[in-house]
Parts: structure tokens; sequence; C-alpha cells
């Protein structure tokens, strides 16, 4: 099997390698069997950063992938002391599911993917993307298939999500900000000219009615396109993070307030499903027991945890294992 995969920038390049796993081998009774073997073979490698301006810490680098695409925004506030020019902003989209080979006299040559899509500062605009000097966006997403499997052409959708509240600190949010806490999810075609896709949320608490809540019980609901309303549950503690193991019905969050930031879990009062109660009667009993309970079965972590684990604002994970990195770029797993 093999399934596309990327690495984090080194500097203003991309490497994308095919991971491959094998069967692990038989054996006669009484001995070992053979171990699983991984195989990786490179893809493509590619420039990825072309603004002009180096990285700086007060820069921002935004990237999603799933098998075929690959979508990169960078915002890149004036270096100017008198900052009397606007941030450099830039979306490019590359298609990866087949690169093309480069020209090179080595044996073997690097891959470089194509361009489908590429935005700058007018054009996002445009489209209603444009962060300029208060940038407010968390994350960028992609639908899970983005590959018309009749035509071959690229299809789908790239998502901004961004998030707005009172207590955002500096530049994060807009000016005024917002009363309570809004979340919007944005998404614009990977070929074509729209129509652009818009759904927004703003409230002080997650609602049943939401789609984009934590426990989604259908698998559309976990859909990028819906506004991340989990986000709000909690408050006046701030979801910054979370992971979801829908299968195992656990979810990871790390939260923080003025006064403590931990990170807890959630687990479902099922084990192996979502939620026990159907979509329809989630959202007409917004009280019932079932689904609180889903949401408030909550075991707090140690204290020390976010330290060890939140120094870029992301988790990563399942219900067994829990990866962050700490304050000194070092990689932490926990293990539950």
């Amino acid at each position: 099997m093999s399934s596309g995969l990327t690495a984090p920038a080194r500097g203003e390049y991309d490497t994308l390698p095919d991971l491959g796993a094998s069967k692990p081998g038989d054996a006669a009774e009484g001995e070992r069997s053979k171990p699983q073997r991984w195989h990786f073979a490179l893809r493509a490698e590619w420039e990825t950063h072309s603004l002009g301006f180096p990285f700086a810490t007060s820069d921002r680098f935004y990237c999603a992938h799933n098998a075929t695409h690959y979508a990169l925004y960078l915002w890149q506030p004036d270096r100017s002391p008198w900052g009397e020019d606007s941030p450099l902003e830039r979306l490019t989209v590359w298609d990866i599911g087949n690169p093309r080979k480069t020209e090179s006299c080595i044996s073997v040559a690097p891959v470089e993917p194509d361009v489908i899509r590429n935005i700058t500062n007018e054009h996002l605009a445009l489209w209603g993307l444009r962060q300029s000097d208060t940038p407010s966006l968390r994350s960028v997403a992609l639908d899970s298939e983005t590959r018309d499997p009749h035509t071959g052409q690229s299809t789908g959708h790239l998502f901004f999500l961004t998030e707005e509240h009172l207590w955002a600190a500096a530049s994060q949010s807009g000016l005024p900000p917002r009363r309570l806490h809004s979340v919007c999810a944005t998404g614009i075609p990977l070929q074509g000219n729209g129509p652009v896709w818009v759904n927004e949320c703003s409230g002080n608490a997650v609602s049943p009615a939401c789609r984009g809540n934590a426990f989604a019980v259908q698998e559309e609901d976990a859909w990028p396109g819906w506004a991340p309303c989990w986000l709000h549950e909690g408050l006046p503690s701030l979801t910054v993070a979370q992971l979801v193991d829908r299968l195992a019905g656990s979810r990871f969050d790390a939260r923080q307030c003025l006064s403590m930031e931990y990170v807890s879990v959630n687990r479902d009062p099922e084990q192996g499903t979502a939620s026990s109660v159907s979509r329809a009667d989630a959202r007409e009993g917004a009280n019932s027991a079932d689904v609180d309970g889903a949401l408030q079965r909550q075991v707090r972590s140690l204290d020390g945890t976010w330290r060890r684990i939140m120094e870029k604002g992301k988790i990563a994970g399942d219900e067994r294992w829990m990866i962050g990195e700490t304050p000194g770029a070092v990689v932490t797993v926990l293990y539950f």
C-alpha cells in the first residue's frame, strides 16, 4: 500500500515521500513471524517559499494535504520599521498525485508537482480570504478526496478556518474585537471561480444544532467545511487544540483560561462509537443526559502536561498516544 505523506518544510523546500508497509511474513509453528517492513520512496521535492523574505518568528505558515494535493498559505508582515506596506500573503496549491520529473543529469532526479492555484494579496481579498494586518486564521484544510475518479481532474475545496474572540492577543483578532466568540469556515474550489462556501458560528456555548461539534455522529458532520463549533465549548476557557479518536469515542482537549492551562480527555459512554445518540435526537434534545454525558465525561491530566506538549499549539495521536512539542523543540509522546 502507499499513501502521500508530507514533512515540514526544510528551509524553503518540502519533501514528499511515499510510505509503504509489507505484510508480516508467515512463520512455522513455534517460530517468530517475520516483522513488518516499511519502505520509503521519494515522490516529490519542490520549493515552497518564494515571497522574498526569509522566515521570521512573526511569520505564519499553514499547510494541509491529502493523497493528491498539498496546500500552503504564508503570511509575512512588512519588514520595514515604519510598517507602511501590507503583509505579504500567498496561497499555493500543488497537485502531488502525479508529479513530473525535473530535467536533471543525475540518475535519481527529484520530482516537482504542478501548481494548480497560486493566489496573492489582492486576489485573496476577492475570495474573502485575505488576512491583512489582523490575521485570525488558525488552520487550513482540504476535502479528503480532491480528485475526480473519472476525469482525473482536481476537484473539491480548500478551507480557511478562522477564529476571533475578545481575549485574542496582539493582532490575532480584528478591530473592534468580537463580543463573544466567532468561528468561520470559508471554502474555495481547487479549480474554477466559485462559488465560495461560508459557514459561520458565533456564541458562547456549543449547540447540539452545530454540525462542527467534537463528537460528530455522522462522518459528514466532521467535514472541514463546517465551522469548528467545538471551540465554543468550555468558555470562558479557550479550547486551543484537540485530537479526536471517533472510533474509540475519545477526545483530548487543550484548554487555556486566565488562571490556568490544562489538557483533558473526554470519553464517550459507548466504547467504539462516536455517540449513542442519533443526529436528529441530538438536535431535538439539547439537554438530554446522553448528549451531556458524551461531552462531560472528562478527566483532567496532571499538572505540567501543557508545557510538555503545547509549544506549537497542536497535538496529534489517538486514544493511546498523544504527541506534542516542548519549548525546547523536543517531541513528547504521552502513552495512555
